[in-house]
């Protein structure tokens, strides 16, 4: 692989963790009981 190529896989990776994040915190900010109760389910998929 070409250091380039591993840079754009980077972006890439990192503009998906902020989309991640983005939609996290938009559910948060909806409803904070929904995103209690899907607490458990959050720490699940953090695990992987």
């Amino acid at each position: 692989m070409n250091t380039n190529d591993e840079i754009l896989l980077t972006h890439h990776v990192v503009a998906l963790l902020k989309c991640s994040v983005r939609k996290v915190r938009r559910f948060i900010k909806e409803g904070e009981l929904p995103a209690r109760r899907r607490g458990k389910e959050t720490k699940d998929l953090m695990k992987y």
